[in-house]
């Protein structure tokens, strides 16, 4: 998300002799802002699967704004081979931000799964600005207070100063 060089300014660190440690605390505060966001601000991840089920409506929310190609799956079961819709037929559906809208007056059907698959996250550079400044003032405020990294699969539960917290309340669908 944010180069070490940058990181080296934001902290006023000289040399690289600390660069794995900030790397560490960078990941550190993506991994904190996933987690609080209830979004996800990481690298690409292609593939990424997400399983809605109809309501009757013309619109399904995604999780996340889609990236690259998103291929949508009706199942009448969950499990079945399902069946791809079309985003350009006359049944398939429009994508808006997050929403995928039904064409020609069509509905997801009650009770149907559906299946979205597409890339989600930002390549390096191209995140949000608040997400980079809160990525950038957690990495400041625990590097002053040389904050231990978290081990494999741990998030950090460290509190964030309230100008940071109140970045983190407009990047959630949460309330925190």
């Amino acid at each position: 998300m944010i180069s070490l060089a940058q990181l080296r300014l934001a902290t006023k660190v000289r040399g690289t002799s600390q660069d794995p440690y900030l790397k560490g605390l960078e990941l550190a505060a993506v991994d904190f802002l996933n987690a609080k966001s209830d979004r996800y601000y990481g690298p690409v991840e292609a593939g990424f699967r997400e399983y809605l089920i109809g309501h009757g409506t013309t619109v399904l929310i995604l999780e996340e704004l889609p990236g690259g190609t998103l291929t949508v799956t009706e199942h009448v079961l969950a499990g079945d081979t399902g069946t791809v819709i079309v985003a350009g037929d006359d049944d398939g559906y429009l994508v808006r931000d997050r929403q995928l809208v039904r064409r020609g007056g069509h509905r997801w059907v009650p009770g149907y799964e559906y299946e979205a698959q597409y890339d989600r996250g930002y390549e390096s550079g191209k995140e949000p600005a608040r997400a980079r400044q809160f990525v950038t003032g957690c990495v400041v405020h625990w590097n002053e207070r040389r904050v231990p990294l978290p081990k494999v699969g741990e998030t950090l539960t460290f509190d964030v100063p309230f100008h940071l917290r109140e970045i983190l309340g407009t990047l959630s669908r949460l309330r925190v």
